[in-house]
């Protein structure tokens, strides 16, 4: 935020009929329910370098491996519940 804006009260419940047009919503599960909105314009995209690249990939099997360990541990504490 910077020093010139407004604070914002993010846990303030508002129904945005107040809010001015192009006025900074902040990102809500029920921000759907509350008529919002959200359009982006434009997404800027550099290239990977092949360092880059192997490392993400080698980041998203680790977490995919590590989410895949979660679910089964969940699974066998169910069983063991049970």
């Amino acid at each position: 935020m910077c020093a010139d804006e407004p604070h914002i009260d993010h846990d303030q419940t508002n129904d945005g009929a107040d809010r001015e047009p192009n006025a900074v919503v902040p990102f809500t599960p029920d921000a759907d329910s509350a008529g919002v909105t959200v359009h982006i314009d434009h997404i800027e995209t550099t290239p990977m370098t092949d360092e880059q690249y192997r490392l993400a990939v080698t980041a998203l099997a680790e977490l995919i491996n590590q989410w895949k360990h979660a679910q089964q541990h969940s699974s066998d504490e169910a069983d063991d519940a049970a």
